[in-house]
């Protein structure tokens, strides 16, 4: 806030003009979106890592018979 009333202030006291402030805002924008780094969701990447867990489990476990799955059909 405080930098919108100090814009206002130079403005009106014939400082700088509109446009140049306006230029130096959106320059400063585009730095702080260069600056913020890139987060993938971490929810997401929880869930893949289970799913990738799961399947490595699941691929171990029905290499090994323990003698009840043969009873398992018909």
């Amino acid at each position: 806030m405080s930098t919108l009333v100090q814009r206002a202030i130079d403005i009106s006291r014939g400082k700088t003009k509109r446009s140049t402030i306006n230029k130096r805002e959106a320059e400063k924008e585009k730095q702080r979106i260069k600056d913020i780094p890139l987060m993938p969701d971490e929810e997401a990447l929880q869930r893949a890592r289970r799913k990738k867990a799961a399947k490595r489990k699941g691929s171990r476990s029905s290499t090994v018979l323990t003698g009840d799955e043969d009873k398992l059909g018909p």
